[in-house]
């Protein structure tokens, strides 16, 4: 069954019972509005059943997550050889660098993860974790390799899905679209879960298939029964980015919205929010982040979104992002090169180090965001011949972009490259990994 006929037939069942619903626990949040109107691009899945039943309170559950961290850092101060206390706190770090855009919550998990090894020579969970570190810091090749060595190192009779999983996320993110999206689909179909079927789609929707992924995203959406908001904002943030990208900016809009009712303190969605809504919402939406999140992002944007209402009052605030971006990228320059890249072609006003940020980022994945900026940050330096390397690399994806596909065409047809032919994207590290 396609996954549009199986997200239809659950809705039916859906409308056909009536499950006593359960009482929310002390401290909830409503939900915001139940459907999502269709946008005016009619685009598939634009009206969109949102889950209606209420979930725990943006406070309450960012003040359970740091008690989590606390206790967990605790454990393992008390335990230095526990592999378990150690995996545990990584990925609760891991999850509150994510929400709350913290890169000293980034830096440490990455350094906890990569001792996984040291901690436990024999066996497969210390190259998992370290697999986790290394693909949160971009160090792709490298987390690819650890996942090999897990993987053969797999006791008989332990499911190796979680491992496969783990690969398909980092495949994704090399953009080898074609693996990632077997590997994410077997999963899904073994384990239905929220969590999967997210996953699943947003795959899908990197490699343009956008129908399919709408309708694995509301059938993830049907399976959510939990109290905690957190994955029902990231499937919102990964559904909206999909058509944010797509260019349906009504419905990301919307989607966007709806996760920031569940948790305002989402940095990342309250981040592309602001730059869909007038300057004053946006100032509105940032600014009380700015005391617990040190994302240079959110002060890029809140100082643009300033300077828009006010010339020179969001000066200061851009300033910030640069040290930010500075300091960063000195620790874990993998891990900030695309945003970076982005930043200083535009209001970091640094056309020559945007491109190397973007060519730094290239190096670790040759994706079409990392193409499209590739491209974007050459013509900001005015560097010709990075442009033409660009074009060339950007038309020998095999996974490419609306975006980046119009911006080639544009650009093809205004500029004379030496080698007019296409060429294979330059060989790296990441994309001679192991299969």
């Amino acid at each position: 069954m396609s996954p549009l006929r199986r997200v239809v037939a659950l809705i039916a069942l859906a409308a056909s019972c009536s499950p006593d619903e359960p009482q929310p626990a002390a401290g909830t949040a409503p939900a915001s509005a139940a459907v999502l109107g269709a946008s005016s691009a009619e685009t598939p899945g634009s009206a969109a059943v949102v889950y209606t039943a209420k979930t725990t309170s943006p406070s309450v559950e960012l003040n359970n997550l740091d008690s989590q961290i606390n206790g967990a850092e605790k454990a393992l101060a008390q335990r230095t050889s526990d592999l378990d206390a150690r995996s545990r706190l990584v990925g609760l770090l891991l999850l509150r660098s994510r929400i709350l855009g913290r890169a000293s919550d980034l830096a440490r998990a990455v350094e906890l993860a990569e001792e996984g090894p040291t901690i436990a020579p024999e066996g497969h969970a210390g190259y998992v974790l370290r697999a986790r570190g290394r693909a949160s810091a971009h160090r792709f090749a490298a987390a690819l390799e650890d996942l090999e060595i897990a993987e053969k190192q797999l006791p008989k009779g332990v499911s190796v899905t979680p491992i496969r999983t783990q690969r398909a996320s980092v495949l994704a993110a090399l953009g080898r679209m074609d693996e990632a999206v077997k590997l994410f689909q077997t999963a899904s179909r073994l384990e239905p879960t929220t969590t999967s079927l997210v996953d699943y789609a947003s795959v899908l929707a990197r490699a343009g298939q956008e129908k399919e992924a709408d309708a694995t995203f509301l059938e993830a959406e049907l399976k959510f029964r939990s109290l905690s908001p957190i994955p029902l904002v990231e499937l919102y943030f990964e559904r909206g980015s999909m058509w944010e990208r797509a260019g349906d900016l009504g419905l990301a809009t919307q989607l966007y919205r709806a996760a920031n009712a569940r948790l305002p303190q989402h940095v990342h969605v309250a981040i592309h929010l602001a730059a869909l809504v007038p300057p004053s919402e946006g100032v509105a939406l940032l600014t009380p982040l700015t005391d617990t999140s040190d994302d240079p992002d959110l002060f890029a944007q809140l100082g643009s979104l300033k300077n828009q209402l006010e010339k020179g009052s969001g000066d200061a605030l851009i300033d910030k992002a640069k040290g930010l971006y500075a300091s960063h990228s000195e620790k874990l320059p993998e891990a900030y090169a695309d945003h970076a890249g982005w930043f200083w072609i535009g209001v970091g006003r640094d056309p020559q180090r945007g491109l190397a940020a973007a060519q730094k980022n290239l190096e670790g994945r040759q994706t079409a965001d990392a193409n499209l900026l590739l491209l974007a940050a050459a013509e900001a330096a005015s560097d010709k011949p990075a442009i033409c390397g660009a074009l060339r690399g950007a038309k020998a994806l095999k996974f490419s972009s609306p975006r980046l596909e119009a911006r080639t065409l544009e650009l093809g047809g205004k500029i004379s490259c030496p080698d007019g032919g296409i060429t294979p994207a330059p060989s790296t590290s990441a994309t001679a990994a192991p299969r």
